[in-house]
């Protein structure tokens, strides 16, 4: 109400350079997308018989899907490399209490640890640490096993931990999914109903900064619930450090001067609406709370030629960490995680060995996005806004560029082409700079000092800073340069990889072998290849034909196995693993794709009794009962009595 009271008092003349920029935004996203979408429907679509969605090309969605393209080529080149280092288990004489120490040098020369490693590339960067191999490895752990220990060096330092500023809309997306395993899209449909309700402002925002009525509510709710030892002397106030921030309205927070309880908000709207909520209600008190003290020490200890490290941590005041800690659902619990306590050590001090153990540490590749680290990466690099991220990431996966798996975002073999053509043909629309570059003159139209109609001509007609949209929609577009995988360099030569018509695939000599559903291309590592040459061949002819229909149909292999296919068409049914490829015949394939199958009729009930293969292997349905089929029976052949027996001694062991 205070803020539509004061609006009404305030009343201004329309920005008319904020309706030209929306205006120059909105037509060219309509450029690319009228323009270029066509493209991709011309080359790849009508030469991809397994595209099943309609193919679009986007100024952000574009560049959002080459980041996690190029994600997985870091992946595929990256050099994986084994190293090791020693695990000590230590206590002070009479204290049973352990803690842990790890090598840190030999002979005065430093390990080797995970930070001395490229994190794309997975080379060694410093040439100078001790690469330490298993042999030698345990060749310490003779060595130092009956030894001295000895603490030779304690530092300790405080620090301070400041608490997070409120939120904005990319900064709960990145929280919610953490927490929460929330989508982008699925936190923003929540919040929606959190605003339309009244019970946070609005959560299409760039902008940390909160209201005097915002500060004043936190202020007294810190006061209320925590005491004055969490309350600072004055409101601390943070400075918006996005690229391109509008700051049109202010963070994301609890609406009013006195805050709704989380209570209040799981009775209106459900317990979904319940945790985000409480998200946003901890993260804007929690920012105006005081800082965090706590105290790290770093113990050094000698053991002849080896010196070994042991670190700690205590927290000597939780500050604003009583309410939230970023990352992590419950604070108190956190509290202890965040607490690493070493015993009273003093320099000279003799330690008892428990355990000392060798350990091997193999580093990885780049880990693919997640849909958080995919919105702070577009946040930070200036592409899109915060109301556009939920969208592209649905397009993006309704595309088919980007498959969803466990919380990460895996680029598929479409993506992959899709990206690979516009690089070779439409740069601009893929490069993260140029996007970035892009959403500054937008702005700068914003402020008057661009005029939109001269910012538009020039990019589509070229000029400026522009190369022009038009010149490269004469180009004539290479589809096989779009469709090539790039293979190790160990094998390039003698494999190749493409994307066909009828999917991704591997080619050596004579030999060629389908790449399976759910591989992609950043895990066709060496060994991979490798295995699925060495995989049963499913020879490349169809079975037959389906007698009806008349679509052939195939043998396929997927990432839990083999089935039989009809056509083009997403009608499939898994082969047991019992039964053999080579005794796979048309007639067979012709009864696992009639499943489920209906047995007959339950004697008892008068209910239909089905039968088919399901994720756990051969079932039996009837109504709302299930029961599992073993061999001898199988779907194709069980018979209603056998049927009846199994439902009704399902729960018996």
């Amino acid at each position: 109400k205070a803020g539509i009271v004061e609006g009404m008092n305030n009343v201004r003349e329309i920005d008319q350079n904020l309706v030209d920029a929306q205006i120059a935004r909105r037509v060219i996203d309509r450029l690319v997308g009228y323009k270029v979408s066509p493209v991709l429907w011309a080359t790849l679509q009508s030469n991809m018989k397994f595209v099943t969605t309609t193919l679009s090309a986007g100024r952000v969605q574009s560049a959002a899907v080459k980041i996690i393209v190029d994600r997985d080529r870091l992946r595929v080149k990256f050099l994986r490399s084994t190293y090791f280092d020693l695990k000590a288990t230590l206590n002070k004489n009479g204290d049973s209490n352990i803690f842990h120490a790890t090598l840190i040098r030999v002979d005065g020369a430093r390990i080797a640890s995970s930070n001395d490693f490229d994190p794309e590339t997975g080379a060694l960067k410093n040439k100078d640490v001790l690469l330490l191999t298993e042999s030698q490895a345990d060749a310490l752990v003779k060595e130092l096993d009956s030894s001295d220990w000895t603490v030779t060096k304690i530092v300790e330092k405080p620090r301070t931990s400041n608490p997070k500023p409120p939120f904005t809309t990319s900064t709960l997306q990145q929280e919610a999914a953490r927490k929460l395993r929330n989508s982008a899209r699925q936190t923003m449909r929540t919040a929606q109903q959190l605003y339309e309700n009244g019970f946070i402002t609005y959560m299409r925002t760039d902008s940390t900064n909160l209201s005097e009525e915002a500060i004043a509510g936190a202020r007294q709710v810190i006061q209320d619930l925590y005491g004055d030892d969490y309350l600072p002397g004055k409101a601390i106030r943070y400075a918006t450090k996005v690229k391109n921030a509008q700051e049109a309205h202010e963070a994301i927070r609890p609406a009013h001067r006195v805050f709704c309880s989380v209570t209040e908000v799981e009775k209106t709207l459900g317990k979904d609406a319940a945790k985000l909520y409480d998200l946003i209600w901890k993260r804007t008190v929690a920012s105006q709370m005081t800082p965090a003290k706590l105290k790290q020490t770093a113990v050094t200890i000698q053991n002849q030629k080896t010196e070994f490290r042991a670190n700690g941590q205590v927290i000597l005041f939780p500050g604003y960490m009583r309410v939230y800690v970023e990352g992590r659902d419950n604070p108190d619990k956190d509290l202890a995680n965040k607490e690493r306590v070493l015993p009273a050590l003093t320099k000279g001090e003799a330690l008892n060995c428990k355990e000392l153990n060798s350990e091997s540490h193999t580093t990885k590749p780049p880990a693919r996005y997640t849909e958080a680290s995919l919105v702070k990466t577009l946040e930070e690099n200036g592409i899109g806004r915060p109301s556009t991220f939920s969208s592209i990431m649905g397009t993006i996966v309704r595309r088919a560029y980007v498959d969803r798996n466990g919380g990460k975002l895996s680029p598929t073999f479409l993506g992959l082409a899709v990206t690979q053509l516009l690089e070779n043909h439409f740069t601009n629309l893929v490069n993260k700079q140029f996007t970035a570059k892009m959403e500054n003159g937008l702005d700068e139209i914003s402020r008057g000092e661009l005029k939109a109609l001269p910012f538009m001509t020039n990019f589509y007609r070229g000029g400026g800073r522009f190369a022009g949209l038009e010149k490269m929609l004469d180009e004539k577009v290479d589809i096989p340069a779009a469709c090539i995988i790039e293979m190790p360099e160990e094998i390039a030569e003698s494999t190749e990889g493409r994307i066909g018509r009828f999917g991704p695939y591997l080619r050596r000599g004579e030999n060629t072998r389908s790449i399976p559903d759910k591989i992609y291309f950043g895990d066709l590592t060496l060994e991979a290849i490798e295995n699925i040459f060495n995989e049963e061949v499913v020879e490349d002819e169809p079975l037959g034909d389906h007698p009806e229909s008349g679509e052939p149909i195939w043998i396929k292999k997927g990432p839990y196995g083999h089935y039989v296919q009809l056509g083009d068409s997403k009608t499939r049914k898994g082969i047991p693993k019992t039964y053999s490829l080579s005794d796979v015949d048309l007639e067979y394939a012709l009864k696992l794709l009639a499943l489920p199958r209906t047995v007959g009729v339950h004697p008892e009930t008068g209910e239909p009794i089905t039968a088919d293969y399901g994720r756990f292997g051969p079932y039996i349905r009837c109504g709302k009962q299930n029961a599992t089929l073993r061999e001898p029976e199988t779907p194709l052949d069980v018979t209603v009595e056998k049927s009846v027996e199994l439902l009704a001694n399902r729960n018996k062991r």
